[in-house]
């Protein structure tokens, strides 16, 4: 193969694009693969690397949770500078309890009315990007990637979708989460806030962005937490997401099926011939 255009194929995002949808696939996720949205900031068609979803049974399968992951692939061949301060925990808590369903005593579960060790990942750093700056006079792959992700996911959270894959499915809950993932972390770095002075971090770990997002139409403003995730990483992530987060939805769910049939029996003993 002609060197230049190995070189156009290795730097591309599309070997981590390729990659990415091999570790969903493996993982029994749906894929659909460079979907079209329409991006209600510039009234425009663009396009997303990808958009996946796992369904998981609940309520004696009867229902089931999806999980869609709104996905941008980067490959990232010039540095990055990420500018992190603290995260606003109390709106981090206050997504978690909207997003999925769930009643929080602080920065943990309330789960019979005992706080427990806290499953969701955007709880549990306490340090967020919320600026960053390229070397490069081109676009900004960063600000292109979570505005991708996020106004996808917005896309489909405005037109009210439910599965993406099987529309016949009835859903217990959907959660929506928008994505980066990088080839790698070597040309990402860290600089905080308060000790702008200390020398710049390489980033060794997954981290999140923190945006306030205001949108266009109404000027209404929304919360929003965007994953930056190491592509070597993200089978790991993804078994989080799968057995971690899904656990206290699915708990929830059986909780309230049992408090509906409960409900219903003391119904049909105040009223034993309702049905006759």
């Amino acid at each position: 193969m002609d060197s230049k255009v190995e070189n156009l194929i290795q730097k591309s995002g599309m070997i981590t694009h390729h990659k990415v949808v091999n570790v969903l696939r493996g993982r029994k996720w749906d894929v659909l693969v460079s979907p079209y949205y329409y991006d209600n900031t510039s009234d425009k068609t663009k396009e997303i690397d990808v958009v996946a979803e796992k369904l998981f049974p609940v309520a004696g399968n009867e229902k089931y949770i999806s999980i869609q992951l709104f996905i941008e692939c980067k490959y990232i061949d010039k540095e990055v500078v990420f500018w992190f301060d603290d995260k606003d925990m109390k709106k981090a808590v206050e997504k978690v309890e909207n997003d999925f369903n769930l009643e929080l005593v602080g920065e943990g579960l309330r789960m019979a009315g005992d706080a427990t060790t806290d499953p969701f990942h955007y709880l549990t750093d306490e340090k967020v990007a919320k600026l960053f700056s390229t070397n490069t006079n081109k676009e900004d792959v960063i600000y292109k990637a979570l505005s991708q992700s996020l106004n996808a996911m917005i896309h489909y959270e405005r037109l009210n979708i439910g599965s993406i894959m099987d529309d016949k499915k009835s859903l217990y809950r959907i959660i929506r989460q928008p994505i980066i993932v990088c080839d790698n972390f070597d040309n990402l770095l860290e600089v905080n806030l308060e000790h702008v002075n200390l020398p710049a971090l390489k980033i060794d770990k997954n981290f999140q962005i923190e945006v306030n997002y205001i949108y266009q139409k109404d000027r209404r403003s929304e919360y929003s937490l965007i994953d930056v995730i190491d592509i070597k990483s993200l089978n790991s992530f993804l078994e989080h997401l799968e057995e971690e987060e899904v656990k206290p939805i699915r708990d929830k769910a059986i909780d309230d099926e049992g408090a509906k049939r409960f409900k219903q029996r003391q119904n049909k003993r105040k009223n034993p011939y309702r049905n006759l």
